[in-house]
């Protein structure tokens, strides 16, 4: 698992880390305004281009759980511990996900539309 995972990350020495993750055919550029924002500068901050989006390098094959791999590698290395996903469209379905498998505080989901069945990433980096 050596694909790099681009991101910014603003630490503000504090306890709790927002986190967030755009849509599909979108990258971290999405959330580049909120990194400004005077009411967030009481929070780290990290926004991450998906796999195959922005600066992130391309996967083999796509999944729910492999994408997730790569958010725990990436978000361990950073040493993070406390956070809440914000995640957008496709990110909000991966920060649903994630949620399930992983230390999350919480999560805000954004224009993440329900799916039927099993959500398969696949279909979208075809």
């Amino acid at each position: 698992m050596n694909n790099k995972l681009n991101y910014k990350f603003v630490n503000n020495t504090k306890y709790l880390t927002i986190v967030f993750l755009h849509g599909n055919g979108h990258s971290l550029k999405t959330f580049e305004p909120i990194f400004n924002e005077p009411d967030l500068s009481e929070f780290n901050l990290l926004a991450i281009d998906l796999p195959g989006h922005g600066n992130s390098d391309k996967l083999k094959s796509y999944s729910i759980p492999i994408i997730i791999e790569h958010l725990v590698k990436l978000i361990t290395n950073l040493g993070i511990k406390d956070y809440i996903m914000v995640g957008h469209s496709l990110g909000g379905h991966i920060a649903i996900e994630f949620s399930q498998v992983h230390n999350t505080l919480g999560i805000i989901a954004i224009s993440t539309p329900p799916v039927s069945g099993l959500f398969n990433p696949e279909l979208i980096y075809q």
